[in-house]
């Protein structure tokens, strides 16, 4: 462009030039997608535009961490995949700027995301962790021991549990965080859990306000056993001193077996129907339970 007179006919300014850009496809929405674990680094976005690329034009992208300052970029991309989209995968978890620039036949192209950046955040599932309870063997040689495992974390369902690293992976009961391993010998059983996206539990500890990751967390749960089996011993009989008196005394020892709180459930039954047990007193002595009748 120049200005002329209107009157005299003669040029009044520098001739100004100018360019036409030819306008790259524009970002019309997105989908940003999750890593798939806590610690992973596969996060992604789905870009879609308003238009396909056309021959001879291509775009490139470049990508900045806003958090660490990082920058990967994406060039010279020539076709859009389906739906008019563009992924862009294996993105860690944080908050990004994204510059959008281009090309046609050579040629610089214009889009508001070259001088302006468009703004996006992958996410993170919290790490997968799990907690457990125990009850050791009633009996001993019994096989009626159980650990109860309860899970949080990472996809919150679909978890599974591993016992003494067999590789076997077994699913928690449908919309549960919870299992019960039962029917468990004397031994001790190495536990870990992992999420519905093969996230597995790990050790965490704290850095600077932040959950940092760490080893795989094989638990190591012992599951114990009484050490002697459940004995009655009678260490006193004696008979009522004539016919209908009640003045009769029995005086069995129990050892072994599981104690709760010092003490045994147990059932006195006389002619082997009508129960007695109120009859009864106990005591326990040195370790040792006594039931007196």
């Amino acid at each position: 462009f120049r200005t002329k007179s209107s009157c005299g006919g003669q040029y009044r300014s520098e001739v100004v030039t100018y360019t036409i850009k030819k306008s790259l496809p524009h970002i019309t929405s997105s989908i940003p997608y999750n890593t798939s674990c806590y610690d992973s680094d596969d996060g992604k976005i789905t870009l879609f535009f308003d238009r396909n690329l056309e021959e001879y034009e291509n775009i490139s992208f470049s990508i900045t961490n806003i958090d660490n300052y990082s920058t990967n970029s994406y060039a010279n991309i020539t076709q859009l995949q389906d739906n008019k989209s563009y992924t862009i995968e294996n993105l860690p978890a944080g908050n990004y700027k994204l510059k959008l620039i281009g090309k046609y036949k050579g040629n610089p192209s214009y889009s508001p995301n070259s001088d302006q950046f468009y703004y996006f955040t992958i996410q993170k599932n919290s790490p997968v962790n799990f907690t457990f309870s125990k009850t050791d063997v009633y009996c001993k040689g019994g096989e009626d021991g159980c650990i109860v495992l309860s899970a949080s974390g990472g996809t919150e369902n679909s978890f599974e549990y591993e016992l003494n690293n067999n590789d076997q992976w077994i699913a928690f009961p449908s919309n549960t965080r919870s299992v019960t391993i039962k029917n468990l010998k004397k031994g001790t059983y190495i536990v870990n859990v992992r999420d519905g996206n093969k996230c597995v539990a790990k050790i965490q500890h704290n850095e600077g306000g932040k959950i940092v990751l760490g080893d795989i967390k094989n638990i190591h749960i012992n599951i114990s056993e009484p050490e002697k089996p459940l004995t009655i011993t009678y260490t006193e009989k004696i008979n009522p001193k004539f016919s209908g008196a009640s003045n009769g005394k029995i005086v069995a020892k129990v050892e072994g077996g599981t104690l709760s709180n010092s003490s045994y459930s147990f059932e006195i039954l006389k002619n082997g129907t009508q129960t007695i047990t109120n009859l009864a007193t106990t005591e326990f002595v040195n370790n040792v339970f006594y039931i007196i009748l």
